[in-house]
């Protein structure tokens, strides 16, 4: 189970104060920088966007306490989700000129940047995104065009089945992707 919602600073302030205890953190804060792929046609995204299930994404990402890029390819199937990750020998995002999955070529879509904090809280892995940023790539525009997204995003992913992960959740979850937005 993993569940999003989405927060302003002040409910997020509420939620920290009333969880202070419960709540373990793992690693340190880091920016996460992400670069999306997709067809020429934006064959993934439209497919994201148009199935609940069997759809995929591709993405490469870098976290700012490291100096290595990951390849990781995200898979929604009616069968449960999975993520599969690779390191990739490559010092920049602009060593990426496209990417060759299940015989599609892919080519860069879109940068996502965010500060992220990760958190256990019971058997549940809680993640806090804020100062999310999108970028579009230059392979897809000639300027480039930059939005920010002002709320927060809460990321619930149950660790233990027999953890009730629900009891956390004050709002209803939502579907969110960083990429669809």
């Amino acid at each position: 189970k993993e569940y999003k919602i989405i927060l302003n600073k002040k409910q997020l302030a509420y939620f920290l104060k009333q969880n202070k205890s419960k709540l373990k953190r793992i690693y340190s804060s880091r920016v996460i920088t992400s670069l999306y792929f997709d067809s020429t046609d934006f064959r993934l995204y439209k497919n994201s966007m148009n199935n609940d299930v069997n759809n995929y994404k591709v993405r490469v990402r870098t976290y700012s306490n490291n100096n290595s890029f990951f390849q990781e390819i995200k898979k929604n199937l009616s069968t449960g989700k999975s993520k599969v990750t690779k390191q990739l020998n490559i010092n920049a995002f602009d060593d990426l000129k496209k990417i060759d999955i299940n015989a599609v070529t892919l080519y860069p879509a879109l940068f996502t940047e965010y500060n992220r904090e990760y958190f256990v809280i019971e058997n549940c892995r809680l993640t806090i995104d804020t100062s999310i940023k999108f970028k579009t790539h230059s392979f897809r525009r000639a300027s480039n065009f930059e939005k920010f997204y002002s709320d927060i995003i809460m990321e619930f992913k149950l660790l233990n089945e027999d953890t009730n992960i629900e009891k956390y959740l004050f709002q209803n979850p939502v579907s969110f992707s960083k990429y669809n937005f």
